[in-house]
């Protein structure tokens, strides 16, 4: 049966960066010491408007931040690209920021903390934190996982696809990728393969197109078969990751 190879609009999309915005405000919200970081990061970074705009209440996403180490990573990730236009809506990220940074109260004391903690430039003393090597879970259509096919060569061409994404969004420069692809590609490059209902395999098609994250898959005349999604997505962030089995 042929299959054919989707490939969906690099990471450089509006909804992705204020997907973006969305988690580090919602870790900030939870993480007094990172809020107070993330705010003077941005206030020493030259991206943040004079005018600002109303303040989004962060809202629940496929993109949860788990972490100190990742949120700081993704923080600077993201100021970067908006700094340099790497990320469509940049001008919008930078805005909606803006207006969060302008309601920090700037604490010196705190301030002293965070810099011995996270250090002022890049991970100072805590040093670049190690791999974290999380997959690239691979969704496949439970009628087309009953059958015998390559595996490995599915996988391998999903997997292109989302580095393919990255590399463009970073306009070919793999030290501008996602902290958590890159992690993936200068690693271990593991792999998650699940099998999924047809009608869940549809959910989560949707919901990542609907936040702009980045993924790729694989169709045939019945619809998707095979989804591949970023490693940026934890898998109890996918929708439905109920229905979703661990292919034996």
């Amino acid at each position: 049966m042929l299959m054919k190879t989707k490939h969906l609009q690099p990471v450089t999309t509006g909804a992705y960066s204020l997907t973006n915005v969305q988690a580090l405000l919602s870790y900030a919200k939870s993480n007094s010491l990172f809020s107070a970081w993330f705010a003077e990061l941005l206030r020493n970074s030259g991206i943040v408007p004079q005018l600002h705009s109303s303040t989004i209440e962060p809202q629940q996403s496929m993109l949860v931040i788990r972490d100190e180490h990742r949120a700081v990573r993704r923080a600077l990730w993201l100021t970067d690209a908006i700094a340099n236009r790497r990320i469509q809506s940049h001008a919008l990220a930078a805005q909606t920021l803006a207006s969060w940074v302008h309601e920090q109260e700037r604490d010196a004391r705190q301030f002293i903390i965070m810099g011995l903690k996270y250090g002022i430039i890049d991970y100072g003393i805590i040093g670049h934190p190690k791999r974290r090597n999380e997959p690239i879970h691979i969704l496949i259509r439970e009628d087309v996982s009953k059958r015998i096919c390559t595996v490995a060569q599915v996988c391998t061409k999903l997997s292109v696809g989302i580095v393919e994404q990255g590399l463009i969004a970073a306009r070919g420069n793999a030290q501008h990728l996602e902290p958590e692809l890159s992690d993936w590609l200068f690693g271990d490059k593991p792999t998650s393969l699940l099998t999924s209902p047809k009608s869940t395999l549809e959910s989560i098609h949707s919901a990542l197109t609907n936040e702009n994250i980045p993924f790729s898959y694989l169709q045939d005349a019945q619809g998707i078969t095979h989804l591949a999604i970023t490693p940026a997505v934890r898998f109890q962030q996918i929708p439905d990751y109920e229905n979703l089995t661990p292919l034996d």
